[in-house]
């Protein structure tokens, strides 16, 4: 389709219906470039849904970074003041099938009795693994300062499916040695 004079494109349109949105002004720009063959319109739309569709992706779960962050050093603070119900209360009931509440608390105090109170905590990384097991999975690793040595965790805090509430499903605890 060719036009001429000052118009321009306005002239392919009735008055007061020149195209607003970006997709009639692509329909415009489709029809000045001789592009008015219907199926290959189609295609056309139909591979800039597919990009659309593509590049948008599927939702994800919300990110809970922040909320993970504090509940880990929730733990620590618990556990450099001693609080050993405040940090017990903070594993799931999968992290007890592995191993007893009290095994556990004897094992944290044990620690602490050889290295000495905890000094200082700080994390080193946070890893998110969305979907894992139907829920969202963060494994988070902390550098721990004893009055008397160190200690490199790993925490391994869910959510399990259809609950509110984030727990700690895993802790791994290596002391390092000194020289």
């Amino acid at each position: 389709m060719v036009y001429a004079g000052l118009l321009g494109r306005q002239a392919l349109y009735p008055a007061g219906l020149y195209p607003s949105s970006i997709r009639t002004q692509w329909l415009a720009i489709a029809l000045q470039n001789g592009l008015h063959n219907h199926a290959h319109m189609k295609r056309q739309m139909i591979w800039t849904f597919l990009l659309v569709l593509i590049l948008t992706g599927c939702p994800s779960p919300p990110d809970r970074h922040d909320q993970v962050e504090k509940m880990a050093d929730r733990l620590y603070t618990a556990l450099q003041h001693q609080k050993w119900e405040t940090a017990l209360n903070m594993y799931g009931k999968d992290f007890y099938k592995g191993t007893s509440r009290q095994a556990w608390q004897h094992h944290l105090q044990s620690l602490q009795k050889k290295l000495g109170p905890i000094e200082s905590f700080s994390r080193t990384f946070i890893q998110r693994h969305d979907k894992y097991y139907s829920s969202d999975v963060y494994i988070l690793g902390y550098n721990v300062v004893f009055k008397n040595g160190k200690t490199r965790d790993s925490i391994t805090i869910y959510q399990p499916p259809g609950d509110k509430k984030m727990y700690i499903a895993g802790h791994r605890i290596v002391e390092e040695s000194t020289p």
